[in-house]
C-alpha cells in the first residue's frame, strides 16, 4: 500500500514478497533507484549571490561567470550520430549532490585563481556578505 506516493519503510519486505508472487509468468525488469532531490533554491540563490560578488568584483556579467563556471566543472563528451561531441551541461538539472559539489569546485576555484572567498551561509562573515550582494541578484 502506498501512502502519499511511497512504499512505508516497515513491511516493504512483504510488500515485495506479495507484489512478486502476484506476477504471471513472463519476462521482467525490476528496477530500484534511489531518488535524487534537484538542486535546493537554497543552492541555486548562494551560486547567484556568488556570481554577483564575482560581476561586481571583476565586471564580469554573473551570467558570463555562470556560463564559464559551467565550461569548467559541466563539459562531457556525448556521441551524437557517431560523432564525439562536447556538450556543456547547465546547474538546472543538477541534483541537490550535484550542485553541492559544483559550487565547492567554484568556491575553490575563485579562492584559489581569483584570491576571492565565497562564502557559506554558515560561514563567519556571510550575513554581512549577504547584505552587500543581496540586491545585485
Amino acid at each position: 500500500k502506498k501512502v502519499n506516493g511511497e512504499v512505508p519503510s516497515e513491511g516493504v519486505q512483504r510488500w515485495l514478497g506479495i507484489a512478486l508472487r502476484t506476477l504471471t509468468n513472463g519476462d521482467y525488469t525490476i528496477t530500484i533507484s534511489r531518488q535524487r532531490k534537484h538542486r535546493s533554491i537554497q543552492q541555486n540563490r548562494l551560486m547567484w549571490l556568488w556570481f554577483a560578488c564575482v560581476e561586481s568584483e571583476t565586471g564580469t556579467p554573473a551570467q558570463d561567470v555562470h556560463d564559464f563556471f559551467c565550461l569548467l566543472f559541466l563539459r562531457r563528451s556525448a556521441t551524437i550520430l557517431g560523432e564525439s561531441e562536447e556538450i556543456v551541461g547547465g546547474t538546472s538539472t543538477l541534483d541537490s549532490k550535484e550542485m553541492s559539489d559544483f559550487m565547492d569546485k567554484v568556491q575553490a576555484y575563485a579562492a584559489s585563481e581569483w584570491g576571492m572567498i565565497l562564502p557559506l551561509p554558515s560561514d563567519l562573515g556571510y550575513d554581512e556578505f549577504y547584505e552587500i550582494y543581496k540586491g545585485r541578484i
